[in-house]
């Protein structure tokens, strides 16, 4: 199910060969974000998913991911330059 294959990619974010203090600055912008938009941003920017694979897991247009990931990085933006 879809549920599950989101469960085995969270398994699997420890596997991240990123820097310690960049992971923790990436966990902070993420925070930021719902949990859709966050999950969105994960499979899109860390593991290589296209945005029409995207949508149709989640039985949503290309054009909703696409819009859904410019506002999520538009608030992740904001988010950085507060802190």
């Amino acid at each position: 199910s879809q549920e599950e294959r989101f469960d085995e990619m969270a398994d699997d974010s420890s596997d991240f060969s990123v820097p310690i203090a960049d992971r923790d600055l990436c966990e902070r912008l993420l925070s930021c974000l719902s949990d859709k938009a966050r999950r969105r941003i994960e499979l899109y920017y860390f593991y290589g998913y296209k945005m029409s694979e995207i949508a149709q897991m989640e039985g949503v247009s290309t054009q909703k991911i696409s819009v859904s990931i410019k506002r999520a990085i538009e608030k992740m933006k904001k988010s950085g330059s507060k802190g």
